[in-house]
């Protein structure tokens, strides 16, 4: 046990962790997800994306799309 260092081992936590790394290297992050993934899009904005716009027909099955963006 390390006195004085705070460490958490739920997903949310290497989430953030993960997050904060890339954006060491890249000053924009930004990606489309299914608009009928509700769980990924409840994380998306927790992790303090921004969503930007609307794709009605994305990929071969001509699905909606959500795109974000966090800067």
């Amino acid at each position: 046990l390390v006195t004085g260092v705070q460490t958490c081992a739920l997903p949310i936590c290497k989430s953030r962790q993960q997050l904060a790394l890339l954006f060491k290297h890249y000053p924009v992050l930004f990606n489309v997800v299914d608009a009928r993934n509700s769980v990924h899009i409840r994380w998306i904005r927790h992790m303090g994306f921004t969503f930007v716009a609307e794709h009605a027909e994305w990929g071969p099955e001509k699905r909606l799309f959500y795109e974000f963006v966090r800067i």
